[in-house]
């Protein structure tokens, strides 16, 4: 049994007393056990993890025209491709999505385009995202099935989900996510359109098996949205609603904010609402960021498990956002304690609903 497992174990005996029904970010305040890395890379900023089933680690970072690919235990760096736009090659790549046990796909903004790559990392297929489709949030789950945020159909503080099969069939609405707009920050000469930090939306995502869920934020409820087109909303979970502080300025999207963000004051909500941040694993348990008052040294994170039940919880060092749980470690963008950014791989956690 690894540390963290016996850790988890630990925990769970220490808040199966409290009551399920909870605010949760208060049933595990108590917990003191820090996960520890099993090893840590220098990354850029804006990282997207994939693990591929040999446990093979690719990452790829929009501020690098390129894959950077890791033995399971982090070691053995080679990079794939650069900067230009033929086949194997980026402009601004955001994302990567597993298709299968053999193929990932790595999502370019820059030339809008998903380029598949079989596990030996070789160029398969290239794929333009369709048309009714944000390349940002475009997730492909096969040749036939697009899904993404389709941010030009907003309407007020939504907007839709779209599922589409080919660019020639329009897109349809599978759900409305509550996403308020961003406002304008005034600069002097200078301007430009942030989010408000701590404010809620709704987040989304999908499993393995190609189950869609989203995390509605003004109910506190999670919906399923399963293969068929069949809808499940499961009842509310409890947060707490905390108050946003001075020191929520130094956080910027669940990180410390970067210096030259820190001396202005960002728009801040004035209560954190829930789902800042939640983690799906391919079976579907979702982990969330909680909400956290300030001060905390670390970062709390609780499993809700696929029957919606409260799980284990973990803490990562402070600074620390978890980005992806595979098979054989859960992996967390952070900042070292010189500021520098990197890829931390801790063991799996359990989630053991209670």
């Amino acid at each position: 049994m690894s540390s963290f497992r016996r850790a988890a174990v630990l925990l769970t005996a220490c808040v199966v007393s409290l009551a399920c029904d909870r605010p949760a970010s208060t049933i595990a305040t108590t917990e003191t056990v820090v996960a520890r890395a099993e090893w840590t890379v220098e990354v850029e900023q804006d990282p997207a993890v994939l693990e591929l089933p040999d446990g093979t680690v690719v990452i790829a970072a929009q501020s690098r025209a390129q894959l950077t690919v890791l033995r399971p235990d982090g070691t053995d760096s080679t990079t794939v491709g650069r900067a230009a736009g033929a086949a194997g090659e980026f402009r601004l790549p955001v994302s990567l999505i597993p298709l299968s046990n053999t193929h990932f796909g790595v999502v370019d903004a820059g030339l809008r385009r998903v380029t598949v790559f079989d596990t030996q990392m070789a160029v398969r297929q290239l794929h333009p995202v369709p048309l009714d489709h944000d390349v940002e949030t475009a997730v492909m789950l096969s040749n036939t099935r697009w899904l993404s945020e389709h941010r030009a159909g907003r309407v007020g503080d939504s907007v839709p989900l779209v599922e589409s099969a080919t660019d020639s069939i329009p897109a349809r609405a599978l759900s409305m996510l509550f996403s308020p707009a961003t406002v304008f920050i005034d600069r002097g000469e200078t301007g430009f359109n942030m989010a408000v930090e701590y404010l809620g939306r709704d987040v989304w995502g999908v499993t393995g098996d190609g189950d869609v869920w989203i995390a509605r934020v003004r109910d506190n409820g999670i919906t399923w949205i399963r293969g068929n087109g069949v809808a499940e909303q499961l009842p509310p979970l409890n947060f707490e609603q905390i108050n946003t502080v001075d020191g929520d300025l130094r956080r910027w999207r669940g990180l410390p904010a970067p210096s030259s963000f820190s001396d202005f004051a960002r728009p801040i909500a004035k209560r954190k609402a829930a789902f800042q941040h939640v983690v799906a694993t391919e079976t579907g348990e979702l982990w969330y960021w909680l909400n956290q008052r300030d001060g905390f040294a670390s970062e709390l994170y609780r499993c809700r498990t696929r029957n919606n039940a409260w799980g284990n919880s973990m803490r990562l060092p402070y600074g620390s956002k978890l980005l992806r749980i595979g098979t054989r470690a859960a992996y967390a963008y952070q900042l070292s304690a010189a500021g520098e950014p990197r890829l931390a791989a801790y063991p799996v956690p359990a989630c053991e609903g209670m």
